[in-house]
């Protein structure tokens, strides 16, 4: 009977809190998945809430690699509740019928999967995107609007779902009214990107502090090509004939954190 009666008020807790509009924006132009959603929160219930939860849709949770919650500019505390669910304290605590605009940052790697998996050198890569048409939450959304950046206009197929349209290099859904918690709809993109999918798959770092203050740091990498096979062996001819590939790794960059730099 407790059991019972704790479930009830969680979920009466949760039905307080009205995503009133969503504007979410997914970038794919890299080998990065980066997400980025503009909530407008209401508070329908009687009392105050001091906490926004965030759900990370199930397919995408173990590919999960950044999140974080902002209010006004400023990031909010945020803590683990479990897999693919956390929670943010707000700046400050929102009364009955006020509102609040968040923004909600996710990164993703290893979602952008190659289709077809191997292709020959001088061939473009293609991948495919697979996601969900809505803003997956725990609470009940009133409307939501949805914008893929390719970073490509060649767009070889999208999952229809009324309303939603392509333009250049960009794949619109919504807006959708009314949406309920946790409400998924599968959605898939194939489209051409051509950015390098640089796994380090090994990370050693030496760190060395001498006696007179120096510090010296010594980094050992391994890495792979994550993105699509070749389909032979690497035709050095081929190579001389063309050295501008469409996908190949030529070069890795590493940046210095600011407190480094004199």
């Amino acid at each position: 009977m407790k059991v019972c009666v704790l479930l009830a008020l969680v979920a009466i807790a949760s039905a307080e809190i009205l995503n009133n509009h969503v504007n979410r924006v997914v970038d794919l132009s890299t080998q990065i998945a980066k997400v980025t959603s503009e909530v407008e929160v209401t508070n329908s219930g009687s009392g105050a809430e001091s906490t926004y939860r965030v759900a990370v849709d199930p397919s995408a949770v173990a590919h999960l690699a950044f999140i974080s919650v902002a209010q006004g500019g400023a990031v909010l505390p945020l803590r683990k509740v479990s897999d693919g669910l956390y929670e943010a304290t707000l700046a400050s605590s929102l009364g009955a019928g006020s509102k609040a605009t968040l923004v909600i940052l996710t990164t993703y790697t290893h979602m952008l999967e190659p289709f077809p998996r191997a292709i020959n050198q001088p061939d473009n890569q293609l991948v495919r995107y697979h996601s969900n048409a809505y803003f997956y939450s725990p609470y009940q959304t009133k409307e939501q609007f949805s914008k893929f950046n390719l970073g490509s206009s060649k767009i070889e197929s999208f999952t229809p779902r009324s309303p939603s349209n392509k333009e250049s290099q960009t794949v619109k859904y919504g807006p959708y009214s009314n949406i309920p918690a946790k409400t998924t709809a599968k959605v898939t993109l194939h489209f051409e990107n051509n950015s390098p999918f640089l796994t380090i798959t090994t990370l050693k770092r030496i760190v060395e502090v001498s006696h007179w203050g120096n510090i010296a740091v010594e980094e050992h990498y391994e890495m792979s090509h994550s993105g699509a096979k070749l389909k032979s062996q690497f035709s050095r001819l081929d190579f001389q004939r063309n050295p501008i590939g469409k996908s190949q790794i030529e070069t890795h960059k590493e940046t210095l954190n600011e407190t480094c730099i004199v």
